[in-house]
């Protein structure tokens, strides 16, 4: 996870005034939001990608 997604994560988490569990279901199966984190697949490309729980020292530290 890059500083990409983490910034429009927190848009949308705080944008919607929603929990933790509703958006990690959103970043995973949202079209639109994975579009706009740069990772939305077809059905004919690479694998999709999973954004799972992370704490926020792990992700900033890389």
């Amino acid at each position: 996870m890059d500083l990409w997604h983490i910034l429009v994560l927190a848009v949308v988490r705080h944008g919607l005034n929603t929990n933790l569990d509703r958006l990690e279901t959103m970043a995973n199966y949202d079209a639109l939001i994975r579009m706009v984190l740069g990772v939305h697949t077809t059905a004919f490309s690479a694998p999709q990608i999973e954004f799972t729980y992370q704490s926020p020292s792990t992700t900033l530290a890389r």
